[in-house]
């Protein structure tokens, strides 16, 4: 399959950061999420995600997306429950 190739800038290219973090957290064994479309996102785009930096440097940012991610998937399931 051809990967995508289309120039990202400014907001669009800013919102691959929280795709990749998703992407990194799903592959980990001890993942809080496991969420396979950024995975699958990540691995059909031509771009160079080496450019948000080394992984070791940006392992904080890529547990805040998966914590924040945890956290909010969480209050959802409680409140569909209650309402359901």
């Amino acid at each position: 399959m051809e990967k995508y190739k289309e120039k990202l800038v400014g907001v669009s290219e800013t919102m691959l950061i929280p795709v990749w973090a998703r992407a990194q957290e799903t592959k980990r064994k001890d993942c809080m999420i496991k969420d396979s479309k950024p995975l699958e996102i990540v691995e059909n785009i031509d771009y160079d995600f080496s450019v948000f930096g080394d992984y070791d440097k940006f392992y904080k940012t890529q547990v805040g997306v998966a914590a924040r991610t945890k956290i909010l998937d969480d209050l959802t399931k409680e409140y569909i429950q209650k309402k359901s």
